[in-house]
């Protein structure tokens, strides 16, 4: 701007920005007590007994607010003082509100009355004297239960002639209560608290001419702490193999919540139940398998819930396990290698068994094309029928001779079982038969997709191989506004006994914008057997970016017994497409927000349909929050407020908020994502976006979410799988 004399001059303004702490407490004011004087006698106020339980007070105000005029000599002082000169025959009477703020600038307020005397009068006027008590003598209740009468028919005024006009009850302080009643009394109700607390009240008598005289009395209002109410959920039954939840999130506490559940197995005097394993016993809902039984049984679990002040409260549930119309097993031994012109080779049944009835019957049979039965069984109807070996190998070729037999027991019921075994036939009685592992019985629901897994099977003596060839691998994105890429698109599978090479080769992998692409379960860092990569089209000739296309069980990039190279070059023609994915989380979009907000971390129920997975928010870093509901499937927290930003180091650590989410599915499988949230500054005026988080899980062979991949175009050219080096060929 210009001044006076055409020239610029600059004006400057002064803002300051308080800090405000949520955690402050308020300060606690005090007026002082009742003061009696006579006129003319200079009357000095006291706010000295305020005080501040967690900081310091930073300004007193004194205000007038009954009476006639007065002019107080520094009312923003803890000692403000006035003079009434002149008072009529009954005296006056004054009262003042003290006002004090702390340094976070919360404020609290107190009164106190003055009462003036006229000292010409032949016989002054003096004040009445307040006495508050309780009728029943007691200043301690139980909350909830007890009513208290507040009694004020102590209180007198002394004068000749004068005579108490009102009474007034007001309570200051405490958790609220209604008072009713008229005259000295007022009664209530003790209120439910959370803690044990203390409920002040003040009496405040007027006599005939209008002063005044205050009293005070406290009620100690005891807490009864109640126990939980346990809900474990409604008794189920269900069958044999398949997966119960036991829920006991209909669990409440009313007066100081849940810390914590524990779910246990009950058992009868003689243990004659079928012991479970519980997944998640320490959370509101728990999983188990429902055992294998013989017949119907009930299953007892007993849901135990501790509220926080450590008073817990349990409740059972009763899970009935329907067994299924058991059958026979059959057992139809160990595989056996043979030399060729051995006899007799006895087949031997006798380990199959009825666990309700007895067997009525076996039959063994040579399984081949008719008219291509390699022996002639003797016995064939008894339990250990025999043959007598091929003298020569009619394949040459081949290194053995493998004749496969089926047994088929019946029961008394006519239930059937059947098992089968190998007899290989060669030039080497020594040799060790390979061991089939066909996996764990499975349940499922009509409509599901069932995966059959023999990745367990092994060749104690012969290593296996893998090959994967000439396929083509890729995947869709939806055109819509979810834009969320796979995780992978090939999922390649060792079991923990097995003993295989895995040769993936001349494949085309189109990948490049997602995650990663080639996904290993139970090949591990020092793994004696390989893991060949080389030799396919990645979309890339780098080998960084190659390798980060490239994950172990625990997503580990770091893999030294893979091999892969860059493929230059064309795509390779004529390749087919891709295999299911293994689970997956995706904890969604980072977030921002303001101090004092509320924020969920989440994990879509539409991705969890059957309820099944475990899910566990951990913090990792920034400002540590307490997180609510940590091990569901949703976890909520208040955003604290940063710190001074004198602290430079502090602020570097405190911001932003990391959290991780672990999620397990029933079958052991896990897998991490991590989600950030950005705490705005004090003074945004703008609170930032919230976005929701998301989770996507699919496990191998299962349904992936809507909408999330269209599909996977399978085209699978040629995949030989676990052959062994020996067998020319033949799977």
């Amino acid at each position: 701007m210009e001044d006076g004399n055409g020239g610029d001059s600059l004006d400057s303004v002064v803002v300051t920005v308080t800090y405000l702490d949520p955690d402050n407490e308020p300060p606690v004011a005090d007026a002082g007590d009742v003061q009696t004087v006579t006129e003319g006698i200079e009357v000095t106020l006291d706010g000295t007994g305020s005080d501040d339980p967690d900081g310091v007070i930073v300004s007193y105000l004194w205000q007038k607010t009954d009476g006639v005029p007065v002019a107080l000599n520094n009312p923003a002082s803890p000692n403000p003082s006035f003079t009434v000169n002149d008072v009529g025959v009954g005296g006056e009477t004054f009262t003042f509100e003290l006002t004090v703020t702390d340094d976070g600038l919360k404020p609290s307020t107190d009164t106190v009355v003055v009462n003036i005397i006229d000292d010409d009068a032949t016989e002054p006027n003096h004040p009445p004297t307040a006495v508050a008590d309780v009728e029943t003598g007691e200043a301690v209740v139980d909350e909830g239960r007890t009513n208290v009468t507040l009694d004020g028919s102590g209180s007198v005024d002394t004068d000749a002639g004068d005579d108490i006009s009102s009474y007034a009850w007001d309570q200051i302080s405490g958790p609220g209560v209604v008072l009713y009643g008229t005259g000295p009394e007022r009664n209530f109700t003790a209120p439910d608290v959370t803690q044990t607390s203390q409920l002040v009240f003040r009496l405040t008598v007027t006599d005939v001419d209008g002063l005044r005289s205050t009293d005070e009395v406290t009620i100690v209002v005891n807490w009864i702490n109640e126990a939980p109410l346990v809900d474990p959920g409604e008794n189920q039954t269900i069958d044999e193999g398949l997966k119960v939840q036991l829920d006991g999130s209909g669990s409440s506490d009313e007066d100081d919540g849940i810390a914590s559940y524990q779910w246990t197995q009950e058992f009868a005097p003689d243990g004659s139940q079928t012991a479970v394993t519980l997944f998640n016993e320490d959370s509101a809902k728990a999983i188990f398998t429902a055992p294998d039984v013989l017949e119907d049984e009930i299953l007892v679990f007993r849901l135990t819930v501790t509220d926080n002040a450590g008073v817990g409260a349990y409740d059972i549930v009763h899970v009935t396990v329907e067994a299924d119309d058991t059958s026979p097993v059959s057992d139809a031994g160990p595989d056996q290698v043979v030399a060729f012109g051995a006899s007799p080779v006895t087949l031997d049944g006798s380990g199959s068994s009825d666990p309700d009835g007895t067997i009525e019957s076996y039959m063994w049979e040579e399984v081949a094309e008719p008219g291509e039965e390699r022996v002639t069984l003797s016995g064939a109807a008894t339990v250990t029928p025999s043959f007598t070996a091929p003298a020569v190998n009619p394949e040459p070729s081949d290194p053995y001779l493998s004749i496969l037999f089926r047994l088929t027991v019946t029961d008394d019921a006519g239930n059937e079982s059947v098992d089968s075994m190998i007899v290989n036939v060669t030039d080497d009685p020594a040799a060790v038969p390979p061991i089939a592992d066909a996996g764990t019985p499975q349940t499922v629901s009509e409509g599901t997709a069932v995966t059959l897994d023999g990745s367990n099977s092994t060749d104690p003596d012969l290593a296996s191989v893998i090959q994967v060839r000439e396929n083509r691998f890729s995947y869709d994105i939806p055109d819509d506004e979810d834009e969320t890429e796979p995780g992978n698109i090939v999922a390649v599978t060792r079991g923990e006994k097995a003993n295989c090479d895995l040769i993936f080769e001349s494949n085309n992998i189109e990948n490049m914008d997602a995650n990663f692409s080639i996904y290993l379960y139970g090949w591990a860092d020092g793994d004696p057997y390989e893991v060949n990569l080389a030799g396919n089209w990645w979309g890339t000739v780098g080998e960084a970016e190659i390798s980060d296309l490239i994950y172990d069980f625990t997503f580990d990039a770091a893999l030294p017994e893979v091999i892969f190279q860059p493929f230059e070059g064309s795509m390779i023609p004529g390749a087919g497409s891709s295999l299911s994915a293994p689970p997956m989380a995706d904890a969604g979009e980072d977030q921002t927000a303001d101090p004092e907000d509320i924020v969920t971390l989440s994990c879509p129920e539409e991705y969890d349909p059957d309820q099944l997975f475990v899910y566990q928010w951990f913090q990792t870093g920034g400002l540590t929050v307490s997180l609510n509901n940590a091990d569901t499937r949703e976890a909520t927290f208040v955003v604290p407020a940063l710190p001074d930003e004198e602290d430079e180091a502090e602020n570097d650590d405190a911001n932003p908020l990391i959290f991780i989410l672990t999620v397990t599915d029933p079958h052991g499988f896990s897998d991490t994502v991590e989600v950030k949230v950005t705490i705005n500054e004090a003074d945004e005026d703008e609170k930032g976006t919230h976005s929701t988080s998301g989770c996507f899980i699919s496990a191998a062979g299962g349904q992936a979410p809507l909408g999330f991949i269209k599909y996977f175009r399978q085209i699978i050219s040629a995949m030989d799988l676990v052959r062994d080096p020996q067998s020319n060929g033949k799977r």
